[in-house]
Parts: structure tokens; C-alpha cells; sequence
């Protein structure tokens, strides 16, 4: 749970593994309470052959000083993270007043 008074920045962290070798996108959408999409964000990386296929990213969504503080935009929001178009995870991020 985050308070919107005192969230600066909300870091996004993904830890991929047994990722197969050759370059990938990742695709990161942000959702807002309301379930309407604020934001698609797509990073790509490369898994060298003979690797372990292990990868680290981060996404930061500014939040402070934005319009989500100053419309006060509070409740559950949504992270969801795909690999080359194949949806993986969903996260919910709490933000309240």
C-alpha cells in the first residue's frame, strides 16, 4: 500500500529467467483505478546464447507533481506485464489518499 502524499516515483521491477536466447520486448501497461489504461511502455533487451537467461528491468512512473496528485487518483492500480505479446503477470499497486 502507497499513500499518494508521500509517493514520489513508483518503480516498476521485473526479474526474468530462463528467458531463451535472442532479443525480447517487454511490454508494460499501467492501469488506473478506474481500469482504463494510463500507459504502455515497451523495453527491449537481448539473451546472449550460453546465458543463464536472466534479465532485470525497471519502468518508473513519475508521480508526484503529476495529474494523478493532483486529481488525487487513488485506489487499485494495475500493472501488467507481458513477454513478446504473451501476457505473464498482473501486479496491483494500492494507492491511497
Amino acid at each position: 500500500m502507497e499513500s499518494l502524499t508521500t509517493l514520489r516515483d513508483l518503480p516498476i521491477n521485473v526479474d526474468w529467467s530462463n528467458v531463451p536466447a535472442g532479443t525480447h520486448t517487454q511490454t508494460t501497461e499501467i492501469l488506473e483505478p478506474s481500469g482504463g489504461l494510463f500507459e504502455v511502455r515497451s523495453q527491449a533487451f537481448a539473451i546472449a546464447d550460453n546465458s543463464s537467461g536472466t534479465v532485470q528491468t525497471e519502468e518508473i512512473l513519475p508521480v508526484s507533481g503529476t495529474w494523478i496528485t493532483q486529481r488525487r487518483v487513488t485506489g487499485a492500480w494495475k500493472v501488467r506485464v507481458s513477454l513478446d505479446t504473451t501476457m505473464i503477470v498482473t501486479q496491483t499497486v494500492q494507492v491511497d489518499p
